[in-house]
């Protein structure tokens, strides 16, 4: 985790995907149906939520 910081930091880009392998994995086990912070290109549910 040593420099994520400054990488995550180091972007003009406010707006961050959750990685599909991450989502995948905590979706098998929490069965999500809203996805409360992305945009329409990439919401991970039919039920979304975005900035607008």
């Amino acid at each position: 985790m040593k420099g994520t910081l400054n990488v995550m930091c180091s972007s003009q880009k406010t707006e961050w995907e959750t990685p599909n392998s991450l989502f995948e994995e905590l979706d098998k086990e929490f069965n999500f149906t809203l996805d409360p912070c992305c945009t329409h290109d990439n919401a991970k549910c039919k039920k979304h939520y975005t900035k607008e």
